[in-house]
């Protein structure tokens, strides 16, 4: 099983399902032999030294990325 992690510095928020979305997206084109990601966590220790993890696998966030990456380069190639 492979897990995509991403320590945080403080509770992560919604948005955070896409940022780890782009990431395993980019690691996956990267090592193409390597196996897919099979989850994606959010690692953060809270103001009393406590760890916590949230899955961050929410439905839409791959497709969420790779529509605001259109956007952006449709902006960047419409200057």
């Amino acid at each position: 099983k492979r897990i995509l992690i991403d320590l945080k510095t403080g509770r992560p928020t919604a948005h955070v399902a896409v940022q780890l979305a782009a990431y395993k997206i980019a690691w996956e084109e990267m090592h193409t032999n390597a196996g897919r990601i099979n989850e994606c966590w959010s690692v953060w220790i809270d103001g009393e030294g406590q760890y916590h993890r949230e899955t961050c696998d929410r439905p839409g966030a791959e497709a969420t990325f790779l529509s605001a990456l259109s956007i952006h380069r449709w902006k960047e190639t419409s200057k």
